[in-house]
C-alpha cells in the first residue's frame, strides 16, 4: 500500500464517520446560531458579537476534531488494523500523518462552516484577515493534534470516549468557548484561551505570551505523543 493510497483510504473513513461530525461540526454550528440569535448586537466597537461567538465555537470544534483522531487510532488498535499495517512497508509516519492530516481537514471544515455562518450573521473582514484568522487557529491546534495522538496510543476503547470528551470540554471551558468561567490569570496558560481571543488579535497577531504558551504546549505534548506511539508499537 502506498502512502497516497493509505491517505486516500483514511480520508474516506473520516468522511464516513458521521457520528463524530455531529459533535465536531454540527453542535458548534447549532450553538453559534442559538447564541447569536440571542445576542444580535455588537461589542461597542463596531464588531458584531457573532464574530466572537464564531471564533469560540470554531475553537471548540477544532479541538474536538483533533481529539477524534485519537479515537480512530484506538479503534484501529483494538481491531488489530495497526498490527496489519506494521507488517507492510508503510512507514509509521505515514500512518500518523494521515490521522493528523484528516483531523486538520475536519478542523478546516469547521472553520469554513462557521465562517460562512458568521458572514451570514454579519461578520465582515478583509480577505487577508480571514486568512490570518484561519492560519492562527490552525497553529493553535498543534498541541491538540499531539494530544489526540497521545490519547490514541494510551487509552482503551472503553475509555477514549469519556476521556476524549472530558479533555475537549475542559479545554473549551477553561479557554472560554462558552464564556469566561476561569479567571484570566489562570486561563491564559492554556492554548484554547488565545484561540478564543483571536478576534482581539486580528489584525496584528497574537501577543508574545500567546506564542509562548502555544509553543510550550506543543513542545511538551509532541514528544509524549511520539513516545506513546513508539511504546505502543513495540508491544506488538
Amino acid at each position: 500500500m502506498s502512502a497516497v493510497t493509505y491517505a486516500r483510504y483514511e480520508l474516506v473513513r473520516t468522511l464516513r464517520s458521521g457520528g463524530h461530525h455531529v459533535f465536531t461540526l454540527a453542535l458548534p454550528l447549532v450553538l453559534f446560531a442559538v447564541v447569536t440569535a440571542q445576542n444580535p448586537g455588537d461589542d461597542g466597537r463596531g464588531r458584531p458579537i457573532a464574530f466572537y461567538v464564531m471564533v469560540a465555537m470554531a475553537t471548540w470544534g477544532g479541538i474536538s476534531a483533533m481529539i477524534d483522531a485519537g479515537a480512530r487510532i484506538v479503534a484501529e488498535r483494538t481491531g488489530g488494523w495497526n498490527r496489519q499495517l506494521r507488517i507492510t512497508p508503510l512507514p509509521a509516519w505515514v500512518f500518523l500523518g494521515a490521522k493528523v492530516g484528516c483531523a486538520y481537514l475536519m478542523a478546516v471544515a469547521v472553520l469554513a462552516t462557521l465562517g460562512v455562518a458568521g458572514a451570514v450573521a454579519g461578520v465582515r473582514l478583509p480577505a487577508v484577515d480571514w486568512a490570518g484568522l484561519a492560519a492562527l487557529m490552525l497553529l493553535g491546534l498543534l498541541p491538540f493534534a499531539a494530544l489526540g495522538v497521545l490519547l490514541g496510543h494510551t487509552m482503551s476503547l472503553d475509555r477514549i470516549g469519556p476521556v476524549g470528551s472530558a479533555v475537549t470540554v475542559a479545554f473549551a471551558l477553561v479557554g472560554g468557548s462558552w464564556g469566561a468561567v476561569v479567571p484570566d490569570a489562570l486561563a491564559r496558560w492554556v492554548p484554547s484561551y488565545w484561540m478564543v481571543r483571536l478576534p482581539e488579535a486580528v489584525p496584528g497577531g497574537w501577543p508574545p505570551l500567546a506564542w509562548a504558551v502555544i509553543g510550550v504546549w506543543t513542545l511538551a505534548t509532541t514528544p509524549l505523543a511520539v513516545r506513546a506511539c513508539r511504546r505502543d508499537t513495540g508491544r506488538h
